[in-house]
């Protein structure tokens, strides 16, 4: 195998697999990570007060409510999604149960997308352990993409 230029197929392949649509004051980017059941991460940029600003928008801790289990929020739940966020300079916002962070610049915002999508599958991960210690491997029933 020719290894000249494989790294730009690989960047392509991998960028066409981001999907990228303008929702009212939003963009929304479907990204190649899934959640424990093959549910699609989708990000969100949004600019406030001149800042660039990525946000899952509340979608994984409804998504882990619909999915994990019934009921509200524990401490415990809270903390771990507090650990989660911060270890990727994300923030939880409580109020809306959001994962926001903010971007420094335009040339940021792929990293950022990255960096918020990776947070919401640790803690689609963690949250789905803690809830189910049975299944130390959370992508077993996942579909295939």
């Amino acid at each position: 195998m020719d290894l000249n230029g494989l790294g730009d197929i690989i960047a392509s392949q991998l960028a066409a697999e981001c999907e990228c649509e303008i929702i009212g004051d939003r963009v929304r980017v479907r990204t190649p990570l899934i959640m424990t059941d093959g549910t699609v991460v989708d990000i969100y940029v949004v600019e406030r007060d001149e800042q660039l600003w990525v946000t899952d928008w509340g979608e994984a801790a409804e998504w882990l409510y619909t999915q994990v289990w019934d009921g509200e929020l524990t401490e415990a739940d809270r903390l771990i999604a507090e650990e989660v966020g911060s270890a990727l300079t994300a923030s939880f916002v409580p109020e809306n149960s959001s994962l926001e962070r903010p971007v420094a610049s335009v040339d940021e915002v792929g990293r950022g997308v990255l960096w918020l999508a990776q947070a919401v599958v640790r803690l689609a991960d963690r949250w789905y352990i803690h809830r189910r210690p049975d299944r130390l491997f959370p992508y077993a029933d996942a579909p295939a993409r």
